[in-house]
């Protein structure tokens, strides 16, 4: 169990270093408040925005590897790694009246599923939605 918490930091700490040096460079996953891609080799990722636009979930296609934005402008946040191995995103209705903030549910490519507050802050570890 030990081995895969290293593991999965290493992950972590490797995507980070990743963003950063893209970030650096001028590579970074930028977008408009829109939710339009600025930049034309973000083709590279699918953009998945909220109901209310004001979050996006990029999804990097070789990787799968999903990362939350703020649209605003200055962003509230710097962009958050969620989770890799992504195979779809979808948003709570915030509209629906129930009183709940916006979720964020990741499937995963292995049936699991992910869930995230509108801030990236995980519900889950990733087991929930094994069948």
């Amino acid at each position: 169990m030990k081995r895969i918490w290293i593991l999965i930091l290493m992950v972590i700490l490797v995507s980070a270093l990743y963003i950063m040096a893209q970030e650096q460079r001028g590579n970074g996953f930028n977008s408009s408040p829109a939710g339009i891609v600025n930049r034309s080799d973000d083709a590279n990722a699918r953009s998945y925005t909220s109901p209310d636009k004001a979050r996006i979930v990029k999804v990097v296609a070789d990787t799968k590897d999903a990362f939350l934005y703020d649209t605003a402008k200055p962003p509230a946040f710097k962009p958050v790694y969620l989770a890799s191995g992504v195979a779809d995103v979808r948003f709570s209705d915030t509209g629906n009246g129930n009183g709940k903030g916006l979720e964020i549910m990741l499937k995963l490519g292995d049936s699991s599923y992910d869930m995230f507050d509108a801030n990236g802050n995980a519900y889950n570890s990733g087991t929930a939605g094994k069948n």
